[in-house]
């Protein structure tokens, strides 16, 4: 809820309150002024990222032994989730310039949020790949080693 409720007003409201123009008639690229609000949406997620990292030293601290974590695979979660919230603020400032009301672009990016990303990601030639290189690639190799065996 929180990235579409951040880029639900990119250029929605600045529509509805007639300051698109306003904004449009600076010396910059439209490009430019798409980007600048992506890239404040996106430091706005990393900065509600930021307090969660408390919770790795907590755990790192109270673990037993201390600090045994698989840090590699928290810094790859906090990374997808990042990178998963980038393209849902992607979809979020799409879906504000095709509408000049908030809760409508709002709607919008959960609608297409919620479709388009697992649609993406479960995509045939991705399933394939991905099975290949985890869980499909290690199982195949067990079963090879067992067969040597015998």
């Amino acid at each position: 809820f929180l990235v579409p409720a951040i880029t639900m007003r990119s250029f929605s409201e600045e529509r509805r309150s007639g300051t698109l123009e306003l904004l449009l008639t600076h010396p910059l690229l439209e490009g430019q002024i798409i980007l600048a609000k992506f890239l404040g949406a996106l430091s706005l997620i990393a900065m509600s990222l930021l307090p969660t990292l408390s919770f790795v030293w907590v755990i790192g601290e109270l673990g037993n032994p201390v600090w045994n974590l698989d840090l590699g695979g928290i810094w790859g979660s906090y990374l997808g989730l990042f990178l998963l919230a980038s393209s849902m603020a992607a979809i979020g400032i799409f879906s504000s310039t095709t509408t000049k009301q908030p809760l409508v672009a709002f709607l919008t990016t959960m609608i297409l949020s919620t479709l388009f990303i697992p649609l993406v990601l479960n995509g045939p030639e991705i399933k394939r790949n991905v099975h290949k290189a985890t869980f499909g690639l290690m199982y195949q190799t067990v079963k090879k080693i067992r067969n040597i065996r015998r």
